[in-house]
């Protein structure tokens, strides 16, 4: 991504928003986080992995201004050599894991990390380049707010000098680590847009999706779905392309997809959600029938061969979706339904 106009000297205002879960088999036990990076290469550093280091530098070069990272840590445990306020917080990083600005979310003491099995989060990142101000938010994620929260992280004179590359190019992902503790992270959706440099409207889309700036309009976007599990060892997200993201585009403009719901032989169709860590939202066939009018044909959007597709309105998620059911005489098992 270019985030600098090396002739004009002028530099981009950035914004993204995306959505994120931690889980681990322990409550009281977990490590160590995950990050969205604005980074120089798109290797991981070359030795000294540890989990404290989240992936995104090495312990020995920690502090250099030859890493050209820029890191916003969602941290779930506490480095006291990177003087981490606690195992609940999250910190701006310029090139060094010691924080500029942290904000703790462990008001006395914390026997569990905030995020570790709390559910998914969203996070929003701003930064403006004219008035040179970066804003970070996280908030657990329910429904997709009217506008961003207030913001927890405000960094004054901010800029990202001291991180790019002459180039100005940059590559942008996520990154994350486990070290002596486990925990597995996964991304759900991600919106990225960049503006302000001459000539330029948006840069950063992923593909087939819609940039919209600081507050993703997501009743126009399918949806983004990307699990990825670390067992011990790092992984670190490369550019916008980065293969860690599975886009499964599904619906209309303007439609969420929802393959939930079922009704009749609840043998082949009643899976356990704890099989799909960090799977999609259960709804009860009654939401679904009152969603889509009791599935009247009214409402029906396509026809295939093992299920019909309707348009339903679930007014608690803010919008409309799109409900497969599976006919009662389909061959397909409930798993590949699911």
């Amino acid at each position: 991504v270019q985030f600098q106009d090396v002739k004009s000297m002028t530099f981009a205002s950035f914004s993204t928003f995306f959505t994120f879960s931690v889980t681990s088999s322990s409550n009281t036990l977990s490590g160590d986080g995950l990050a969205f990076i604005i980074v120089a290469n798109s290797n991981p550093p070359p030795h000294n992995f540890s989990g404290g280091t989240l992936g995104i530098l090495s312990s020995e070069t920690n502090g250099n201004a030859s890493n050209h990272v820029f890191a916003v840590e969602i941290d779930t445990f506490q480095n006291s050599q990177y003087n981490d306020p606690s195992g609940s917080h999250m910190g701006v990083d310029i090139n060094s894991l010691n924080s500029t600005h942290t904000y703790n979310f462990c008001n006395t003491t914390c026997n569990q990390s905030y995020f570790v099995n709390q559910g998914i989060f969203g996070v929003w990142i701003d930064y403006s380049a004219s008035d040179e101000t970066l804003q970070v938010v996280v908030e657990p994620y329910t429904v997709y707010p009217s506008r961003p929260p207030p913001s927890q992280i405000v960094v004054p004179n901010f800029t990202l000098l001291d991180v790019l590359e002459e180039d100005g190019q940059m590559y942008v992902g996520f990154s994350g680590a486990t070290g002596a503790n486990f925990e597995n992270h996964y991304i759900y959706s991600w919106s990225f847009l960049t503006s302000g440099l001459p000539n330029q409207t948006s840069t950063g889309a992923l593909p087939n999706q819609t940039s919209t700036g600081r507050l993703p309009n997501q009743k126009k976007k399918s949806p983004l779905i990307a699990i990825v599990l670390t067992s011990g060892i790092i992984f670190m997200g490369g550019a916008i392309l980065g293969a860690f993201f599975f886009f499964k585009r599904k619906s209309r403009t303007g439609l969420h997809v929802l393959e939930l719901g079922s009704h009749g032989n609840q043998d082949n169709y009643d899976l356990h959600l704890e099989e799909f860590v960090g799977g999609p939202r259960r709804f009860s066939y009654k939401e679904l029938s009152t969603a889509t009018k009791s599935f009247s044909p009214n409402e029906m959007l396509g026809r295939g061969g093992f299920e019909c597709v309707y348009k339903g309105v679930l007014h608690d998620i803010g919008g409309l979706v799109a409900v497969k059911k599976i006919a009662e005489d389909s061959q397909q098992g409930g798993r590949e339904f699911f």
